[in-house]
């Protein structure tokens, strides 16, 4: 359903009998740029949930461009032709259902694309506001590399896997950030162009990691700025995640990737 404001949202039943309306933010941006950590401490406020990278953007997605023309006649046929739509809508909500917590902060690389921002502003919000982690892609590659190294990766291995994830990173920083980021001054009136009509010049909020980890209460600050909520006192010395994801999916190499660490280097 949609509230007063705008917003594509699911009212839940919580267990003390109190209704909880999601209102839905977004994380995304380059890897191994603090987003686990980020994630942790804005979950330590009890209205807050950001938890592991979700397969919600992926999923929505897929439904958009998977279902055939045959559908979408029997949807007609059945006087359901916008039935689409509420399949799509509800991902979201069924993926987050049993979180009472009222503000969403969903984590995905992918929502950076036109198209996904697109899904964000049709079916969850059509003001999107997107944090944009960044990091020097060398800075990036030689974590990833420390990483393969410490989880015992031979060099033959590691060698295979540092090209692949800078062609990858290479290629989100050099063709998805700029984007991005020629959006945003288009937004702010630095350029004659227009660009995407739909965009408005507070959707995105870029985050660079060595700032993050040197003045984290000042990061946090502007990021409550940004989502128009009220500030939060957090812990930066104490800090553990409730969800972790499950890297031993992916390979043996990447085991400890989205470890936590308990305290940030710069308090």
């Amino acid at each position: 359903m949609a509230t007063s404001q705008g917003y594509h949202s699911l009212i839940l039943q919580t267990p003390e009998g109190c209704r909880v309306t999601h209102r839905f933010f977004f994380m995304a941006g380059l890897p191994r740029t603090g987003s686990t950590v980020l994630s942790a401490i804005l979950s330590q406020n009890p209205k807050i949930h950001s938890g592991p990278a979700s397969p919600v953007c992926p999923i929505m997605r897929d439904l958009t461009l998977g279902i055939s023309e045959g559908s979408f006649t029997e949807m007609s046929v059945a006087n359901r032709p916008d039935f689409q739509a509420e399949i799509i809508g509800n991902v979201p909500h069924l993926y987050y259902r049993d979180v009472h917590k009222p503000f969403i902060v969903d984590k995905s690389r992918d929502w950076l694309h036109p198209r996904n921002m697109d899904l964000i502003r049709a079916y969850m919000t059509p003001e999107p506001k997107v944090l944009v982690l960044l990091r020097d892609k060398e800075a990036i590659i030689d974590s990833f590399t420390n990483l393969w190294k410490k989880n015992g990766v031979p060099p033959s291995q590691i060698k295979g896997l540092v090209a692949d994830a800078t062609w990858k990173v290479s290629y989100y920083c050099d063709e998805i950030i700029p984007t991005v980021k020629a959006w945003q001054e288009i937004l702010n009136g630095n350029s004659v162009h227009r660009g995407d009509s739909a965009l408005t010049n507070d959707q995105f909020l870029f985050v660079e990691y060595e700032k993050f980890m040197e003045d984290p209460a000042q990061t946090l600050a502007g990021i409550y700025r940004f989502f128009q909520l009220e500030p939060y006192a957090h812990s930066f010395v104490d800090i553990s995640a409730d969800e972790i994801e499950n890297d031993a999916v992916v390979g043996p190499e990447w085991k400890g990737l989205h470890q936590v660490r308990p305290a940030l280097a710069g308090v």
